[in-house]
């Protein structure tokens, strides 16, 4: 969904880089990052090894979906991330799986998003 106007949250999402991140444009010291419509966002830091594993403990939840897609689409070092990995199954088994024994429930006009338990 686009937007003139600048979401704060998905901006965040966007930019925000893994805690053993660094190279020499932004320093570990620095807190600030340029985003959309040369608006200055603080620079959040999060381990996208343990994020990655409460997504996979979390798959069958609709909002973990979501948020998957969102940082797949939007994060550039977060998609980097998870294509560098090499146990693509703790994730791809669990999603494959929702949606094979999903698909005996759907009703018309239904998707896996709606009967996620």
């Amino acid at each position: 969904y686009y937007t003139y106007t600048l979401n704060p949250y998905r901006a965040a999402l966007s930019q925000f880089l893994d805690i053993a991140y660094e190279d020499e444009v932004l320093k570990p010291a620095s807190t600030v990052v340029q985003g959309d419509n040369n608006n200055d966002l603080a620079v959040i830091r999060v381990s996208y090894a343990r994020l990655l594993e409460k997504l996979c403990e979390n798959i069958h939840d609709a909002s973990s979906l979501v948020l998957m897609y969102l940082l797949l689409h939007r994060n550039n070092q977060f998609r980097a991330y998870l294509l560098a990995r090499t146990d693509h199954d703790t994730l791809l088994v669990p999603m494959l799986r929702m949606l094979y024994d999903s698909v005996e429930d759907w009703g018309p006009g239904q998707s896996f998003l709606t009967q996620s338990k």
